[in-house]
């Protein structure tokens, strides 16, 4: 199969994915002023997998999961949805936007280190490079002067960090897509991996769960539609128009957004600190998927 160019309509759509899941961060930051981060993110999440499932049905793809595939869709959900959108969500209950996002925009840096090991990989000087930046900006970003051992904000570092690791490693150890069509995979995925962050979150939750004004109704209503429904559409439709290098480039404008949009609505830092980690991380990340490609 020839290689795919580079086309108006599928930089269009790659900027739609990257620009809504951008703008998501900031708008579920606003959401936790109101619901708790695991029963707010499961509840947008299971209606989106529901209108995912509908739309897959409605373009005549199946829902049917051969069963020599539900272990390795289960695992997906886990580390894809639930390990992924669930400890970045809890996280951001005491992280900056800036720091959540880099810190789990790291997954391809992850992805090297793991390789190395489970696949007999070898980084390349570029990776190697690649790297350097990254976790250099990771430790500019953690040594700021508002962070302190005693307090809750390093500790949910961890968060966005176990997510990151997770979801590269599981990118690793999946060599092959499954076996299902794109959308009804997302579909699957989500609702498997959101569901439990419902049961948790009544669970646990149950206290903080209250009717939504209309801001945050307003804020639920993007989050289930745009980031969780119509972003995955536009992102598949991307990656049907341009070459897969670009697409995975084009994610970056994600922590670009989330970062610009919190330090413009919510008055998060953006400092030179700030700036500089961020700079490192993105152009470590940036050059680790040059590498890989």
């Amino acid at each position: 199969m020839p290689p795919r160019s580079l086309s108006l309509p599928g930089l269009a759509f790659l900027f739609t994915t990257a620009t809504g899941w951008g703008v998501a961060w900031v708008v579920f930051k606003i959401i936790l002023f109101e619901w708790p981060p695991l029963f707010a993110r499961g509840m947008a999440g299971v209606t989106a997998a529901c209108l995912l499932a509908a739309t897959s049905v409605a373009m005549g793809q199946s829902l049917a999961v051969p069963s020599g595939a539900r272990f390795r869709l289960a695992v997906a959900a886990f580390v894809n949805v639930f390990v992924w959108m669930g400890f970045a969500s809890l996280s951001l209950q005491w992280l900056t936007v800036t720091e959540a996002t880099l810190i789990t925009f790291t997954m391809p840096l992850w992805a090297s280190l793991i390789a190395w090991p489970a696949l007999g990989e070898r980084p390349s000087w570029m990776s190697a490079s690649a790297l350097a930046m990254g976790f250099s900006g990771i430790a500019l970003l953690v040594a700021g002067p508002g962070l302190s051992l005693e307090g809750p904000h390093l500790p949910a570092m961890l968060l966005p960090l176990t997510a990151a690791v997770l979801f590269a490693l599981g990118s690793v150890m999946a060599r092959t897509p499954l076996p299902l069509p794109p959308i009804a995979s997302v579909a699957w995925q989500t609702g498997l991996g959101c569901l439990p962050m419902v049961v948790i979150a009544l669970i646990f939750e149950r206290q903080q769960i209250g009717p939504l004004s209309l801001k945050g109704l307003g804020a639920m209503a993007y989050m289930t539609l745009i980031p969780m429904a119509v972003c995955y559409l536009s992102w598949f439709a991307a990656l049907r128009r341009l070459p897969a290098s670009t697409a995975a480039l084009g994610m970056l404008l994600v922590p670009i957004v989330g970062t610009t949009g919190a330090a413009l609505v919510l008055g998060e830092p953006l400092g030179p600190r700030q700036i500089l980690a961020f700079a490192l991380v993105i152009s470590g990340v940036a050059l680790g998927l040059r590498a890989r490609a």
